[in-house]
């Protein structure tokens, strides 16, 4: 039975004979109940202080597990987001060597195309330039067997059949004239730059060096010899083939195998032009007799 500080000061004694003193009595119990009140009283603050402090150790504890989970949460969430950070740069580290290894191929497969490409522009410039110089030889050599052949003639006065040879030489050179303009312009299309630029160049020196003008085309710049002059022009024509003629088993043929860089940068030697412009000089004087 719990007994609380008024039960104690409601409290009554019968009284008895060789009883205790009641007043005595009273104030004891009245001490009793005082300090017993006290007690009571810090019993009760001391319990409402209990559960308030076990309501917050359950708070406490709540926010405990919530920060643990959180904790656990974000332990597993740094986990996947490192281990998709990984799977990232791997599939990024293998698309770059994938892109890496396809450029690299392709690089190869072009520099090797181009390789090859222009291997076989230099192969055709290579091929054209020896055709024009066997078709340069070939003319410089029937020009010379023709020309020597007129002036034979005319050493012997047969005048109309060296009109006729004339007539045929002349005939010949506009043909080989078309024909060397054409495979030019040919080489010029097939191939570069460079290749292009040295067959023009080798086109342009035959031409305007060996390769007398066409019917068509007037020559402004050669004045026109008087009769009188004839006949030096005839003995300079006839000394000039002379000449021609000596000095043609000395040149002999170019050389077949000309190695791409000689090829580029080989300029005419003093000799063969010095012969082709003797030879040019002929050309126009059979042409002022014609």
């Amino acid at each position: 039975m719990a007994i609380r500080p008024i039960d104690v000061r409601r409290k009554e004694f019968k009284s008895v004979f060789r009883g205790y003193d009641a007043n005595q009595v009273d104030d004891f119990l009245d001490a009793v109940a005082d300090e017993f009140e006290r007690a009571y009283t810090e019993n009760q603050r001391m319990r409402e202080e209990i559960s308030g402090l076990r309501e917050r150790l359950q708070q406490f504890e709540e926010l405990e597990e919530s920060i643990r989970a959180a904790l656990v949460h974000a332990e597993q969430a740094a986990n996947d987001l490192r281990e998709s950070a990984r799977r990232e740069a791997e599939n990024l580290r293998e698309s770059a060597r994938r892109e890496a290894e396809l450029t690299i191929r392709e690089a190869k497969t072009r520099s090797h195309q181009m390789l090859a490409d222009s291997s076989g522009r230099v192969e055709r410039v290579q091929e054209s330039y020896e055709a024009l110089q066997e078709a340069k030889r070939k003319f410089a050599n029937d020009f010379r067997h023709l020309l020597k052949t007129y002036m034979e003639m005319l050493d012997s006065l047969e005048i109309s059949t060296a009109r006729e040879i004339e007539s045929s030489l002349r005939e010949r050179l506009d043909t080989e004239s078309v024909a060397v303009a054409r495979e030019a312009a040919r080489s010029e299309q097939e191939a570069p730059a460079e290749g292009a630029g040295v067959a023009a160049e080798e086109t342009q020196k035959i031409e305007p060096e060996q390769l007398p003008a066409s019917p068509e085309a007037p020559e402004a710049e050669e004045p026109e010899v008087e009769p009188s002059s004839s006949a030096g022009g005839e003995d300079e024509a006839r000394a000039a083939a002379e000449q021609a003629a000596e000095e043609a088993p000395e040149r002999g043929p170019l050389a077949e195998e000309t190695s791409e860089q000689e090829f580029f940068e080989r300029q005419p030697a003093p000799e063969e032009r010095r012969e082709d412009n003797r030879i040019f000089r002929a050309s126009r004087f059979l042409r002022r007799r014609g």
